[in-house]
């Protein structure tokens, strides 16, 4: 194929053009990682000491959105993989550890190479370990013993097998709350959250099918001596396998240079609850974390190829784990010299070619365990043909399919490169580049799902064990912040902890007339130290409902002073994150800590805060009225929060203000509040209009507290004008209803009693 060099060269430099303006870039990608690797922690911690209290578990995020191989386009799951740390996988007898529920790795004729079937391995008084078995009574007393009768199954041999269908069935249950939607793909749960669970087991030896990546003949430059250092020291999981399918797989064998069927019988569906599968996911992590920038671009265009160009062919059949594969033995063949901006079209075709050479043999080895063949009952025989010659066309054409991409606007992006003047495209806001605010936003969101999580809990199961696993909760946090000392932001995180705990605590004094204790102010001192908006209006709030109106004043301004025109505000769970009038850069350099601070993330209440909480958005709380509002809470997971007060925070302290300089009698101040909250409130509507764009977060609570304010100036008809705005843009599921409810009332009462 005899291509002009110079026309590669600069359609290279236009799509690495166009991959900076969407985020893969360096700092987005980097920014991605920390705020994956920082969820990661947090979640670890509220799943030992809130969800699963005494229990030891370690949560790991995995897949694209943490190695950073994303945008906002794709829409990507969020892969999570739980791991219970009272099992240990043993390779031999002699792997066996104390206080833990040991099993042992064994394989029979039928298993595939990447998997395996796990025997209990029991150990009775000071006897040595051994494999346990039916046939000895001696073995079913201990099995009894050491493990619940649920987590494992008699197989046709004997064995005592471990099950892997009752700790994914735990996962379901105890997430049940959240969602009716459950579906299985592979060992993934997906519970219609954006998110996959995968229940996982440590084997903290690496078997000898995952040492190919050592052992394997290769130009020796990728992946690095210091990188297989580290790929040594990972361990490696086991995960739920699945049922067995009833296709007989095909593949092709390397060293006889032929193709073998594998010809099965009538699948067993208990084999299928006992079979486990060997997973590498950290390995994987450390190699897509050791490519360079140009390698993530022309992985993330292979991606996009795939979704755009292979999936109106083949549907989902080829994963982007094929295509990850692919991109692996490409950067490990080609030497580092090719992996330029100039070159970024040849590394794209280059991938392409390796995956065009899996196809062609119909086997696709995985990278890092040996004998896996990834096409294995993916794809049919005739789809082989197909993407051949797909691939073919897409080389031949110099990828000019992606100037018709929809993903991203890519191929709008890739014409205004083009065809519109270097000028016209930066001052351009009709495609923003990702270093705007709404962009950002839905990024640090990933950081703040774990804040409502935990607000739903407190208000589903609170008791004073709650009261103490909370406590545990921060202590832990606060701990991991001082042993990473580049994590300052899990200090921030216990601060919120800290909020929580002084806030129910204080509202049981409010409840019973007792004085504040000083374990409660230290808590609230610990949760404003922090420096977060949320904690600083949740101890404002406390005090305007303890009547100390001075302090609550000195709080607000102090809250005023640090909330700037730049400041992002963060509406978990809302997906409607930020109004089109927010189109600021943000800037990528500074740390995550430093852009969290920056970040104003809504305000949560429960209902053991109650007295914490204004008067008005203790109806939020009692949204749901009729059976059409909780018909459309059950079918939709996201509206979870609705058993809470959740409110955006700087229109809450708007309201605030208004009500506390209404208290002291400041009538300038109330005024200038209460035309900040209306502003607010118009400027969300114009956007809204103008633009067509969503409104920001929460914004039918915000007209509620708006229209409040009206009744307390007497506006009785500007109040109801206000709540039926909230109406229009949340008809169900809305306090406005009560509030409308409780004016007519009064205004028909006020009417009998005057005849």
């Amino acid at each position: 194929m005899s291509v002009n060099k110079g026309a590669q060269w600069e359609m290279s430099l236009l799509i690495s053009s166009v991959m900076d303006d969407i985020g893969v870039n360096e700092e987005v990608i980097v920014l991605r990682r920390n705020v994956h690797s920082f969820r990661e922690k947090v979640i670890s911690v509220i799943y030992e000491t809130l969800m699963y209290p005494k229990s030891e578990w370690t949560i790991y995020s995995v897949g694209s959105q943490v190695e950073g191989s994303t945008t906002d386009g794709m829409c990507s799951d969020i892969d999570q993989l739980q791991v219970h740390n009272n099992k240990n996988v043993c390779l031999t007898e002699a792997d066996y550890k104390e206080n833990k529920k040991n099993v042992l790795v064994v394989k029979d004729e039928r298993c595939s190479p990447q998997c395996c079937l796990l025997q209990l391995l029991i150990k009775i008084r000071d006897n040595a370990p051994r494999p346990a078995s039916w046939k000895n009574s001696e073995d079913v007393g201990a099995a009894k013993e050491q493990f619940r009768d649920t987590e494992y199954a008699e197989y046709v041999t004997g064995q005592m097998l471990m099950s892997n269908l009752i700790e994914r069935l735990n996962i379901i249950e105890k997430l049940k709350i959240r969602t009716r939607e459950v579906s299985y793909s592979g060992p993934a749960i997906n519970l219609g959250l954006k998110h996959d669970f995968v229940y996982a087991i440590t084997c903290p030896n690496i078997p000898n099918c995952c040492k190919v990546i050592f052992d394997r003949p290769r130009p020796g430059h990728w992946p690095k001596q210091e990188t297989l250092k580290k790929l040594k020291e990972l361990c490696i999981f086991l995960v739920p396998n699945g049922p067995p399918s009833l296709g007989n797989p095909c593949l092709f064998h390397r060293d006889q240079r032929c193709g073998l069927m594998t010809v099965k019988g009538q699948p067993n569906s208990l084999r299928g609850s006992l079979l486990w599968r060997y997973t590498t996911n950290l390995s994987e992590k450390c190699l897509m974390f050791d490519l360079n920038i140009v390698q993530m671009k022309a992985y993330v265009v292979t991606k996009m190829i795939r979704k755009e160009c292979f999936a109106p062919i083949i549907g989902d059949s080829l994963s982007t784990f094929h295509l990850k594969t692919a991109l692996l033995f490409t950067v490990e063949l080609f030497p580092p010299v090719i992996w330029t901006e100039p070159c970024l079209l040849v590394c794209v075709m280059k991938c392409l070619l390796t995956l065009k050479r899996f196809l062609n043999r119909r086997y696709c080895p995985h990278y890092t365990i040996s004998g896996v063949n990834l096409f294995s009952e993916k794809l049919s025989t005739h789809e082989y043909k197909k993407m051949v010659i797909t691939i073919n066309t897409i080389i031949s054409d110099n990828l000019k399919c992606m100037f018709e991409m929809k993903i991203d606007n890519i191929g709008e992006r890739l014409n205004q490169y083009c065809y519109l003047p270097q000028t016209i495209i930066e001052d351009s806001l009709v495609l923003p580049k990702f270093r705007t605010i709404p962009h950002m936003v839905v990024l640090l969101n990933q950081c703040f799902f774990f804040y409502m999580d935990a607000a739903c809990e407190i208000n589903f199961t609170f008791d004073e064990q709650m009261k103490l696993d909370l406590i545990d909760c921060a202590r832990k946090l606060q701990i991991a912040a001082e042993e990473d000392i580049n994590r300052p932001e899990l200090s921030m995180f216990s601060h919120i902890m800290y909020s929580f705990l002084a806030s129910l605590g204080a509202s049981s004094c409010l409840e019973k007339k007792q004085k504040i204790s000083k374990c409660i102010s230290d808590w609230y001192q610990s949760s404003i130290s922090s420096n977060l908006i949320c904690n600083r209006l949740k101890y404002a709030s406390f005090l305007y409902c303890s009547n100390s109106n001075n302090k609550a004043a000195i709080q607000l301004d102090r809250i005023g002073r640090n909330v700037t025109p730049n400041m992002v505000q963060s509406s978990v769970p809302c997906s409607r994150n930020m109004s089109a009038s927010k189109q600021n850069n943000v800037d990528l350099s500074i740390s995550l800590a430093e852009l969290i601070r920056n970040t104003a993330m809504c305000v949560y209440f429960t209902k053991q805060e109650i007295d914490c909480i204004l008067w008005l958005l203790k109806f939020e709380m009692f949204r749901t009225l009729t059976p059409a509002d909780k018909e459309i809470r059950d079918s939709n997971i996201h509206l979870r929060y609705m058993d809470l007060a959740v409110v955006d925070s700087i229109p809450f302290l708007y309201y605030l203000q208004y009500l506390t300089f209404r208290k002291l009698g400041n009538q300038e101040r109330r005024k200038r509040a209460l035309q900040k909250l209306k502003s607010y409130q118009v400027s969300e509507l114009y956007y809204a209009t103008v633009d067509n764009r969503y409104i920001h977060g929460h914004f039918e609570t915000t007209s509620n507290m708006l229209g409040h304010c009206f009744e307390l100036e007497g506006q009785v008809y500007d109040a109801i004008q206000t709540y039926k705005i909230s109406l229009k843009y949340r008809c169900l599921n809305n306090a406005a209803s009560w509030h409308i409810f409780r004016l007519l009332f009064t205004i028909y009462h006020s009417a009998q009693y005057q005849r």
